[in-house]
């Protein structure tokens, strides 16, 4: 029978400090209180370390939570010059490094420095890895979805005060930090600004709509997320709700008139009312010559690249009237504004997108309705994985193009959105907002 070794551990100032192998404190505003934590003692790795790692690495388990949480942590010493294999995280990982130095590279990305203090957030599945300096180890915090973060680059030039809570599960033993606790970190740590806001996010079980819903979520938003993918929907809410924030997931065919609807009545039903929208459901095309594709295909991409957007601004106008003014986005893309060979069908309806955003702006300008676009470049998402083949050569094709010499993140079209729903913004009407690197302007 494995032994269990129990940590008392006394709540303090509102910080996290995971300082070393098998000593942790965990956050609260309440001195007088503690928690008594049960988890296993130091363990080796039970995976071989040439299948997963390079050089020397000791791994302590500090714990591993099956469904619903589905979270695991350990902390990892890698020792001068060790890392680990490119590799990914389906929910996506946080680093926390704790001493000593290190680096971090995405695939197609620049291999960048980490230091104690940082922490680096890995998208869900973004294929990276991370690992030591060649003279200094670095024991790094790995920790799966249960971290709150700020948004930032890979590695740390924003502030460091994003750790939420923890849960730590040994054998039959788990302990959850509270609803409660959770709400505070999130109001500390966000601006607040859309605090009694709902939005609602089409696209929202992946990308760039995951990304703009936790972004609303962050400033105190309510959120609808809306996409015919199910379980990434959900795992989206779940991650909302895991910022101490408030949302539903729905699924939702923007194609289908009674599914826009229904979705916004449920919205309506839920939260009472309706503030922004941000109607981001798409799909890419195949790279195909204008006369070689198929009908059917045609009508695929512009039903819902084009005809999803309209729908859902047809149905939540009128929300946005009662509720007597809200903001608009539209994502159009880089491919609204000029021409792509091969992508004739995605070109045509992503074009059209920016002058339905124009139009509609005109209509509504008048009763306090802003509608704009965001039109993305090329953004690390699942989507851009699909249209380079998810290859490295496919990727450094695509890089190749971009003048910053990257792909975009799906958080910086999620600070585009935030900001043009907000009073910021509020002389900005009928625009497309181009966020992609300087790609459009060669």
């Amino acid at each position: 029978m494995k032994l269990l070794a129990t940590t008392i551990i006394s709540f303090s100032l509102l910080t996290l400090a995971l300082a070393h192998a098998g000593q942790t404190q965990v956050i609260s505003d309440n001195s007088t209180r503690t928690v008594e934590i049960t988890r296993k003692g130091l363990q080796p790795s039970t995976r071989g370390s040439t299948e997963y790692f390079t050089g020397s690495v000791r791994i302590n388990s500090l714990f591993s939570a099956h469904d619903p949480s589905r979270t695991a942590g350990a902390s990892v010493t890698f020792e001068p010059g060790a890392r680990t294999a490119w590799h990914t995280h389906p929910l996506g990982q946080t680093l926390i490094v704790t001493a000593g130095s290190g680096y971090v590279q995405q695939w197609g990305g620049q291999i960048q420095e980490i230091r104690p203090g940082d922490v680096v957030r890995i998208a869900p599945g973004l294929k990276h890895w991370h690992g030591a300096t060649a003279t200094t180890a670095s024991p790094q915090v790995c920790h799966s979805r249960r971290t709150q973060w700020q948004t930032c680059g890979l590695a740390g030039a924003c502030q460091r005060r994003a750790i939420s809570q923890l849960i730590f599960a040994s054998g039959g033993f788990k302990t959850l930090l509270g609803k409660e606790l959770r709400k505070k970190i999130m109001t500390t740590n966000e601006n607040g600004k859309y605090t009694g806001k709902v939005a609602f996010v089409t696209g929202a079980a992946n990308g760039i709509g995951r990304a703009t819903a936790l972004a609303f979520a962050r400033e105190g938003a309510n959120v609808v997320v809306a996409d015919v993918s199910e379980q990434g929907n959900q795992e989206t809410a779940h991650m909302i709700e895991e910022l101490g924030g408030r949302a539903i997931a729905i699924k939702c065919n923007v194609t289908q008139a009674e599914d826009v609807k229904a979705a916004l009545s449920k919205t309506i039903e839920t939260f009472g009312r309706l503030d922004f929208a941000f109607n981001n459901a798409g799909v890419e095309q195949k790279n195909t010559a204008t006369a070689e594709i198929e009908e059917e295909e045609w009508d695929r991409i512009v039903d819902i690249d084009l005809r999803g957007v309209f729908l859902c601004m047809k149905y939540e106008i009128p929300l946005l009237l009662k509720q007597g003014g809200g903001a608009i986005v539209n994502t159009s893309s880089g491919a609204g504004v000029i021409g792509i060979k091969g992508g004739a069908a995605y070109t045509a309806a992503k074009h059209g997108v920016i002058g339905l955003t124009k139009s509609a702006a005109l209509d509504y300008a008048s009763q306090n309705i802003r509608v704009n676009a965001v039109a993305p470049g090329y953004i690390d998402t699942p989507m851009m994985d699909r249209f380079t083949g998810g290859t490295a050569e496919g990727r450094k094709q695509v890089i190749s193009e971009e003048p910053v010499g990257r792909m975009g993140q799906p958080e910086e079209i999620a600070n585009a959105v935030i900001w043009l729903c907000s009073d910021a913004a509020a002389f900005i009407v009928g625009h497309t907002l181009v966020v992609d690197g300087g790609q459009t302007v060669q």
